[in-house]
């Protein structure tokens, strides 16, 4: 028989509305089989504020259900932080109804638990040309970004406090940091679900790949700035010699020197002036980045201080015969 835990609250958050009645047996089988294996549970879905969909029935169908409404916000990604922001479980799962039949929900938000750890469902590695270009992206944004990565995910509350409290939130809510800090296990698919993906999936892809960019700026900023560095210094270098050909030649063609005085001086200006501006920026992103002050995250050693200074002192930690008893 299956032990019910009852030491943790589950919160199981969505960003979508279920669309038909199918959906809406999902919900129900889902909350039957969180409530099998744990007590304390609930199921929280955020929804657009312009959605004029009636929820009453929803709520008398599907049971621990809180539905949000937002002021109106289009951003997908962005509805799944505010459901993981309002979310008060200690184990937070994150997922879409297209992948709940995918996977053994209650076995991901167990395994989150006891391992203290992040589970991302994900499916077959099919998708091989994409994951080079991704993993660039990941690379240059700082995150651990595969095709295969799903919507589906378990956090532990404190590893989820973390991630609330980066600027770039619904990204890292997508795809794990590289972190070492932040320890992800992968749960594959099952075999023999189909995917099923909606027409707005492609816009999200397309939205997620937009913001992978945006997350590249800092890596960009500095190959400009060095750069630009190269192109100031070949820009002076080819003044020098425009000069040097100058004196040292009898004859030169009229206006040559002055032209390339011109254009060597410009784009020396230039050089410096986009210097000047990638480094300033990369200065804001820097005093912007939140620093956490937790950079060590294991420890490994042999030293026991106290047992040395306890035998230095020869300090008696066992009672002996005449010691009185308590009692």
């Amino acid at each position: 028989m299956t032990t019910r835990r009852e030491d943790f609250l589950v919160s199981l958050c969505l960003a979508d509305l279920p669309r038909d009645g199918d959906e809406i047996q999902l919900l129900r089988d889902l909350a039957g089989q969180i409530d099998a294996r744990c007590r304390y549970w609930e199921i929280l879905i955020v929804m657009e504020g312009g959605t004029q969909t009636d929820c009453t029935a929803l709520l008398q169908e599907v049971p621990n259900l809180r539905i949000l409404r937002t002021r109106g916000l289009p951003s997908y990604y962005r509805r799944r932080a505010i459901a993981a922001t309002e979310a008060i479980g200690d184990i937070v799962l994150l997922t879409a109804l297209d992948d709940i039949e995918g996977f053994d929900i209650p076995a991901m938000v167990l395994a989150a638990a006891d391992g203290d750890r992040v589970i991302i469902g994900q499916r077959d590695r099919r998708q091989v040309l994409l994951d080079p270009l991704l993993a660039v992206l990941g690379q240059g944004s700082g995150f651990r970004v595969t095709a295969g990565d799903m919507l589906t995910a378990a956090y532990p509350r404190t590893i989820l406090n973390r991630l609330l409290a980066r600027k770039d939130r619904t990204l890292a809510l997508r795809f794990p940091p590289r972190d070492s800090g932040i320890p992800v296990d992968y749960l594959p698919v099952r075999a023999g679900v189909p995917a099923r993906r909606s027409s707005s999936g492609v816009l999200q892809r397309l939205g997620l790949v937009q913001r992978l960019l945006v997350n590249f700026a800092p890596l960009v900023l500095g190959v400009v700035s060095l750069l630009s560095v190269l192109v100031t210094i070949s820009a002076l270098a080819f003044a020098v010699y425009a000069v040097v050909v100058w004196i040292s030649l009898e004859t030169v063609q009229p206006g040559w020197l002055t032209t390339s005085l011109v254009l060597s001086l410009t784009a020396a200006f230039l050089g410096v002036a986009i210097f000047g501006l990638a480094t300033g920026l990369m200065k804001l992103l820097d005093l912007l980045t939140p620093d956490p002050h937790d950079d060590v995250v294991d420890e490994q050693g042999r030293a026991d201080l106290f047992t040395l200074v306890t035998r230095d002192l020869n300090v008696e930690t066992t009672p002996g015969p005449d010691a009185p008893r308590a009692g």
